[in-house]
């Protein structure tokens, strides 16, 4: 009786280890798909990693280059303002110049009309003197 139990253990037992040992095999099948399937997984995110590096360093390059350009605009602003600068002072340096000429001439016109006065008193002081 007990090798009759002992032979029916032993069969449930060597049923039971092929059964396991098929339950290993699918969890070491899944195990394995799975595994492939996060190398995969790896492999594109690793490839999206380097496309998104390349597009931050491409970025960086451009905002340095924008950067660059903004600093010789700037430095190109400041020249031409002081060259705007410089001509403001010599357009007020010739205005005051034009000024004085102006005043000058006012002053010349009024000392020949002065003159032709004196002339026109003194030519009529002769045609009388004359008569």
């Amino acid at each position: 009786e007990w090798e009759t139990k002992a032979s029916e253990l032993s069969t449930q037992l060597e049923s039971v280890k092929q059964e396991m040992g098929g339950q290993l095999e699918d969890i070491a099948g899944e195990n394995k798909q799975l595994l492939a399937e996060m190398e995969s997984t790896k492999s594109e995110l690793k490839r999206q990693l380097e496309e998104w590096k390349a597009i931050a360093n491409d970025f960086e390059s451009k905002l340095s280059h924008i950067t660059d350009e903004k600093k010789s605009l700037a430095a190109e602003l400041e020249r031409t303002k002081d060259h705007v600068s410089h001509l403001q002072r010599e357009y007020d340096v010739m205005a005051e110049k034009f000024t004085k000429s102006e005043q000058c001439k006012q002053k010349s016109d009024a000392a020949v009309n002065d003159l032709a006065n004196q002339v026109n008193i003194l030519t009529s002081d002769l045609e009388n003197a004359k008569t």
